[in-house]
């Protein structure tokens, strides 16, 4: 990038950030989320360190917060609350604590404690008694909410009385007799929150999004009693005082002795492994939905407080403390191009090529487009700024574009006509894209891929990469062509060696045999899942039998419709696809006829249908258990449908199941069902 180009990415990128800033801290709205706007300002703080000349005083990397509201009068404090600079991974975490042992002879010991999703205040106390409460407003200038502050029950309304045993660990508390000041966060508890969006979804009215919504939106109103309603907490994390405690980690002890609850989790760390440590036991507890609070990172400070006062300020952020964020599910960067992939029935995928960028702990250089009623939807473009999320495992989308982020350079993205010289085209009545050449590359290595999976023949060591080199050589064209390769063969492929190979080859001959649902699910016929061909085994017993089978044979299977029918006919009529199962028995393979269903058990002739997580178990294991007791799992719901079971975040077959009139259980009534049944 040139510096003019970083020029105008900066001045585009400020504006942005203030839009948004303004949005959140001045009129508490929201239009996208912390993730991607922490994601915005890390890439204007990165773009103004490789250009410190384009720095500005009015940049947001230089101011702390929105301006006060109106409505409030107005509090100056004494010493100006600044922000944090944020770093995202361990080497940005080493580049900061390098850039301070730089400035400095002295030992830097650290201090680490969770970083609260709340909404920050400074509280001010005179004699011991609390005289005004303030929020952080622009770090200069804050609002006045000592009528809200008040009504928090861990907020004290006097100093706690200290004791003989106080003042002989800390003398310097007999001076504590003027002003003291406190800064801290007020939040919400997330039990609290449950509870309180319960009785609104209850009385009609709309939920809120998060905690930390509902504690900043509590504090900024102009009537007490809305605060008071609303069980809001305080947990402080700095004392301001004109004597000199020696240590962060004191001046937390000295905090607690005089009646203000501390973060719990908190403590010194030794050295950057210890920092780590600390970080990664921090997130496990938040994302096994332990702590009683939200948090979104942690905060590393320097402990000495000499040092830290030594060490000083840079724009409006101290060189002493940093926070370093848990990666967000939600960040923005440029999409590049767009790819399109042909999957194994013949869909074609637009994926977006992005520059790279670290999501959910992740590098993510693909992303989902959906397909072009998607990509018309969000009206994206190459070139653009987008929004991508990426949630566990979850394969990366493309949330929206940012418009006033674009260069006049963007580009329109149009559907392919044809793809390595085979026609694409469009089903009427249906979004997706088709490309029905079976010699397509792509279509021919997902189909291998998706056939040697582990819900299929469950080949280990048949990555995209060898099945390339496979294709590419003209080894293979499909999946029953691996039980013809040879050992001599692999060895020719880039990465094998002898005892490699030999694996391989072990690994295909072993999976010779096959049940008759995985061997259904390998072929990849269109609309057949693992579930559907689960069924079609239990009903048709042999290969030979369902090869036989007619429409109406078909359509007697459970939830299979005309699609799946016609599409399982059509298959088996295609003269290729009976050539390819021929040759797979000639090569020594066998499919293994399946069971009789064994009739009765508790739930036997009852369907089920999942939806939602279940905290107690898996999917797998839900599914596992309803079988074991002769019940059903279907994938959708029908008239049939003997219940729903419901978990968390619930899909639209919970709305489907309320419009057919079909029960649903929650996780609680299942257990006690499951239970029941396996007691009987």
């Amino acid at each position: 990038m040139t510096k003019r180009e970083a020029k105008q990415r900066i001045e585009k990128l400020r504006e942005e950030i203030r839009h948004h800033r303004y949005q959140y801290h001045v009129l508490d709205t929201q239009e996208i989320s912390d993730g991607a706007l922490d994601s915005l300002k890390h890439e204007l703080y990165e773009l103004e360190e490789a250009y410190p000349d384009l720095r500005t005083q009015d940049s947001p990397t230089q101011r702390v917060g929105g301006q006060p509201l109106d409505g409030f009068s107005k509090i100056e404090h004494q010493r100006p609350m600044l922000s944090m600079e944020d770093v995202f991974s361990r080497e940005e975490f080493e580049a900061w604590l390098h850039r301070l042992q730089k400035r400095t002879t002295a030992t830097v010991d650290l201090y680490c404690m969770p970083k609260l999703d709340g909404l920050a205040v400074s509280l001010v106390y005179e004699d011991g008694v609390l005289v005004s409460a303030a929020t952080r407003g622009n770090g200069r200038v804050g609002e006045d909410v000592t009528h809200n502050v008040r009504t928090i029950e861990s907020v004290p309304l006097r100093l706690r009385a200290l004791e003989a045993g106080d003042l002989e660990a800390y003398p310097v508390l007999a001076s504590f007799t003027g002003r003291v000041e406190v800064r801290g966060e007020i939040y919400m508890p997330v039990e609290a929150f449950e509870v309180l969006n319960a009785q609104r979804e209850a009385d009609g009215e709309p939920t809120f999004a998060n905690p930390r919504n509902v504690a900043a939106g509590s504090i900024r109103q102009l009537d007490p009693r809305v605060a008071a309603k609303r069980p809001l907490a305080f947990m402080a994390w700095d004392l301001v005082v004109d004597a000199e405690i020696g240590t962060h980690h004191q001046e937390m002890e000295v905090l607690t002795m005089l009646g203000f609850p501390v973060a719990p989790y908190s403590g010194l760390a030794a050295d950057i492994d210890a920092v780590q440590t600390y970080y990664a036991e921090l997130q496990q507890l938040r994302e096994s939905e332990t702590l009683p609070f939200w948090v979104d990172g942690m905060v590393v400070r320097v402990n000495t407080n000499a040092l830290y006062d030594e060490l000083g300020v840079v724009g409006k952020t101290p060189r002493g403390l940093v926070a370093w964020k848990f990666p967000a599910e939600e960040a923005t960067t440029k999409l590049i191009d767009v790819t399109w992939s042909v999957g194994r029935t013949g869909v074609v995928t637009p994926v977006a090529v992005l520059e790279p960028v670290h999501v959910a702990g992740t590098t993510v250089q693909h992303a989902s487009l959906h397909n072009m009623d998607e990509i018309e939807r969000l009206g994206v473009r190459k070139g653009d700024t987008v929004i991508i999320k990426k949630a566990g495992d979850i394969i990366p989308k493309v949330v929206q574009p940012l418009p006033n982020l674009r260069t006049g350079n963007e580009e329109q993205i149009l559907a392919p006509t044809h793809i390595n010289g085979a026609a694409v085209y469009r089903k009427e009545g249906e979004v997706a894209l088709y490309c029905d050449d079976p010699d397509v590359f792509e279509r021919q290595r997902q189909a291998i891929a998706y056939a040697v999976s582990k819900a299929a023949l469950d080949i280990d060591g048949l990555g995209l990469k060898t099945i390339e080199q496979l294709l590419e050589e003209g080894l293979i064209s499909h999946f029953v062509d691996l039980y013809a390769l040879t050992k001599e063969e692999v060895l020719g492929l880039e990465g094998f060696a002898e005892v490699s190979a030999t694996n391989l080859i072990a690994q295909i001959r072993s999976r010779k045999e096959v049940s008759l649902e995985r061997f259904i699910t390998a072929l990849g016929i269109k609309h057949v899942g693992g579930e559907t061909a689960r069924r079609l085994a239990q009903k048709f017993l042999s290969l030979d039998a369902l090869m036989r089978a007619k429409k109406d044979d078909l359509l007697a299977v459970d939830d299979v419709g005309e699609a799946v029918a016609d599409a399982v006919v059509a298959f088996f009529a295609h003269v290729g696809n009976r050539q390819a199962i021929a040759r797979f028995l000639s090569l020594g393979g066998q499919v293994i006829d399946a069971e009789v269903p064994v009739n009765g058990g508790a739930l036997a002739g009852e369907t089920y249908v999942l939806t939602g997580t279940l905290q107690g178990m898996t999917r797998s294991e839900a599914k596992a258990a309803i079988e074991a007791l002769g019940g059903t799992v279907s994938g959708s719901v029908s008239k049939n449908t003997t219940a729903v079971i419901v978990g968390d975040d619930p899909g639209s077959k919970a709305k489907k199941a309320d419009e057919l009139g079909v029960p649903t259980l929650n996780e609680k009534a299942f257990f006690a069902m499951l239970a029941t049944h396996t007691t009987l």
